[in-house]
């Protein structure tokens, strides 16, 4: 058996990450990772039986990134709609700093590599914007008469454009703007 160097790994996910966040997930190919990465295509091989392995491994190393970002925040006792906008601005500010990160994200989700199951394990994962949901919903603060993944796709969806407007300078995001679009999410949620 060969021994697998952590940091070739590292790379070939790294490459990736960067081709499918520019390409599209129907672009990436194993020859154009392992050229890019500066290794012969049987060496991807020895790391992912197959482009799909591949392709899971590195959505699930995102996942991982991205609700560390977001659950390692420190709980703060102030009143909920500011705990919810305090919610919003991590988002945003982590959509922005790891776009990459999400373009991934959003890529495998639209493709036929996510299967239903993901979902549900997204969904249970993402532990702090729920319990901020329930917390909401449970002092007659948020809907409840919605689904939560309508409350989750509306906020995802409307900060994935918004992220989309300012990488095309369409819009700035910076602190006011960012601001506006809360209260315009908060409107949509609050009873």
């Amino acid at each position: 058996m060969k021994i697998k160097d952590k940091a070739k790994e590292e790379r070939i996910k790294q490459v990736t990450l960067e081709l499918v966040a520019q390409e599209g997930l129907a672009g990436m190919k194993i020859s154009k990772v392992a050229k890019q990465a500066g290794l012969s295509p049987s060496m991807i091989y020895t790391y992912f039986k197959n482009k799909e392995e591949l392709i899971e491994s590195v959505f699930w190393d995102v996942v991982k990134g991205i609700f560390d970002s977001v659950e390692n925040q420190p709980a703060t006792n102030v009143p909920f709609k500011l705990q919810f906008r305090q919610q919003f601005h991590r988002f945003m500010a982590l959509k922005l700093e790891k776009s990459i990160e999400f373009e991934y994200f959003s890529s495998f989700v639209k493709s036929p590599f996510f299967k239903p199951e993901y979902h549900k394990m997204l969904i249970e994962n993402s532990r702090g914007m729920l319990d901020l949901i329930r917390e909401g919903r449970r002092k007659m603060i948020i809907k409840d008469d919605v689904p939560v993944d309508l409350i989750l796709a509306l906020g995802g969806g409307f900060m994935e454009k918004l992220v989309e407007f300012h990488q095309k300078r369409v819009m700035i995001m910076d602190k006011e703007t960012i601001d506006q679009a809360f209260e315009l999410l908060w409107d949509g949620v609050k009873q």
